[in-house]
């Protein structure tokens, strides 16, 4: 007797400790967890992750790479705080990719598809403050 199943199966291959750190870092400063200006010692997420400073090493670095963080000429590691110029630029880019996105996704789209949208787009417009941004972003 054949059982035939069409569906996939996803899975995702385990992370690196790295890639782990990177993560959990990241998702600390953009809950603000770790505030901009806030000093991030390697040696603490070290001992706090029961890890050799290698990986540590290697999400700071990657961190530094994407703007989170700031490593100065003396290894001092700091939540990079995002300038006024920086936040407007980013919102500038992401406006363009939204209004790129939905010329492509506009013809495709099905009416249910468009509600929904619409709800979210309303839920978006409440959670507009500061208080409630991760919602903001959590429904864009």
């Amino acid at each position: 007797m054949s059982n035939e199943n069409n569906s996939t199966v996803e899975f995702s291959l385990p992370q690196t400790m790295s890639e782990f750190i990177y993560e959990q870092l990241k998702k600390s400063i953009l809950s603000n967890e770790l505030n901009a200006k806030q000093k991030i010692s390697e040696i603490e997420i070290s001992k706090r992750y029961k890890v050799s400073r290698t990986p540590v090493r290697e999400a700071l670095l990657r961190l530094e790479a994407k703007g989170f963080i700031k490593i100065d000429s003396r290894r001092r590691i700091y939540v990079k705080e995002v300038s006024y110029d920086e936040l407007k630029e980013i919102f500038q880019v992401l406006g363009a990719l939204d209004r790129f996105a939905v010329c492509q996704a506009v013809d495709n789209l099905k009416s249910k598809q468009i509600d929904k949208l619409e709800r979210l787009s309303q839920k978006m417009e409440k959670s507009c403050n500061i208080e409630t941004i991760e919602k903001y972003f959590e429904y864009n």
